[in-house]
């Protein structure tokens, strides 16, 4: 008997996906969290290498979340304290409280976003899980990873290769001007956009980069994306990489957790739980990318897939719940998720599913021809609502507010 896979269509909210919280954090003891007000936001970000902020909405219908995340960074701050990283400050703004503040942030307070200020750069969003221990990781990668990678040996070259997320390359002389600014562009993206920087004349050519100064912006399963010549510092080439990085079909990771699930992208999600290197799993990630490949471009909707053997293993459980469906043993599942309801329906399949099929439902959800059913809410400390496009449209003074979704203000 064939083995029998799940095709999901579901709406929910970005929090009953992506937060959960995680369990034996009596160890950690808290520490201070710096309250920021727009007399002393400034000031703080730029006299300090690193500041994370979380903006809290105030709304008292959030009150269990937002002091559930309150809660999380001060054990962030006890973290970093342990581990002797004086470099990093965690600080909240009390959005009700300073609206010129958020006005002139260009930030979004009703998503609650908690993004990252360097003194030096353009901030960031930051997209993984709201938990003490996800956060203090990723403050020790950003901290810890080397902005830039050398590709200048077979080695390297082979390691540059194998991965397989996306990741940016160029072919750029030591000690030259571009030099300079593809690292500080690089820094913005650590650790979820490695950058590499390839010297050698021979190996340049090898990754089709045809001369100094020829840079690629590389997904998986797509062609790469060469930068314009227009880019010339490391602003326009942040704005570049953000403007470029929806993938056609990309691999769901905790760093970039909140992104993937949230309305970021697109208000919809086509989602696949699957092992590639399973017999059943390779035959249905073939389907995956074919469909992938038919809504490229697409803008009502992207896709994402789950190695369940991945650092997102975690979650499963979570979502199990959400969807009331196992998706702990599973080993292929499909999903459509839009972002905008709190709704799903589920769709039998075999291992034998044609992409035609796959193609055939989705454009029926979308038409509205299936009903759907509603999600089971999670408990009351995960946090309700999604990211929006707004959430990177914070525009420079005198700058079009309608620029790219990677402009932001600096302070």
């Amino acid at each position: 008997m064939g083995a029998t896979v799940l095709l999901v269509m579901a709406v929910l909210t970005v929090s009953q996906l992506c937060w959960a919280q995680p369990e034996g954090q009596q160890y950690i003891p808290r520490g201070a969290v710096l309250e920021l007000t727009e007399k002393n936001f400034v000031k703080t970000v730029q006299s300090n290498p690193i500041t994370l902020v979380s903006f809290l909405s105030g709304n008292p219908a959030e009150a269990n979340y937002e002091g559930y995340l309150s809660q999380q960074l001060e054990y962030v701050s006890g973290i970093m304290t342990q581990k002797g990283i004086s470099e990093v400050k965690i600080a909240t703004v009390a959005a009700v409280k300073y609206p010129a503040l958020i006005k002139q942030l260009g930030v979004q307070a009703e998503a609650r976003p908690v993004m990252l200020f360097r003194s030096s750069s353009m901030p960031q969003e930051y997209f993984g899980q709201r938990t003490a221990e996800g956060i203090a990781g990723y403050l020790s990668e950003v901290i810890t990873t080397k902005a830039v990678r050398m590709v200048s040996t077979k080695a390297e070259k082979k390691r540059y290769e194998d991965f397989d997320f996306a990741k940016f390359v160029a072919y750029v002389e030591p000690g030259s001007k571009m030099e300079k600014w593809f690292k500080l562009a690089a820094e913005h993206f650590v650790p979820v956009i490695p950058f590499f920087q390839v010297t050698d004349k021979k190996i340049a050519k090898s990754l089709r980069l045809k001369k100094t100064g020829a840079a690629l912006f590389v997904k998986p399963n797509e062609k790469a994306v060469p930068i314009p010549s227009n880019i010339a510092d490391e602003r326009s080439l942040i704005r570049f990489v953000y403007t470029n990085r929806k993938q056609a079909l990309m691999q769901v990771r905790m760093v970039e957790l909140h992104l993937t699930w949230s309305g970021v992208m697109s208000p919809n999600l086509v989602l696949a739980v699957v092992k590639p290197k399973s017999d059943v799993g390779a035959h249905l990630f073939g389907t995956l990318k074919v469909v992938a490949k038919h809504f490229a471009g697409n803008k009502s909707l992207h896709l994402a897939w789950i190695n369940p053997d991945s650092d997102v293993q975690p979650m499963l459980p979570q979502w199990t719940k959400t969807f009331g469906e196992d998706l702990t043993t599973t080993s292929a599942a499909f999903g459509f998720i839009s972002l905008q309801q709190n709704k799903h329906v589920w769709l039998d399949v075999n291992k034998d599913v044609k992409p035609k099929q796959v193609i055939q439902w989705i454009d029926d959800v979308l038409a509205g021809k299936l009903e759907l059913k509603a999600t089971a809410r999670p408990d009351d400390t995960t946090p309700q609502g999604a990211a929006t496009e707004e959430d990177f449209d914070i525009p420079e003074e005198g700058e079009d507010s309608t620029a790219s979704e990677a402009e932001r203000t600096e302070l």
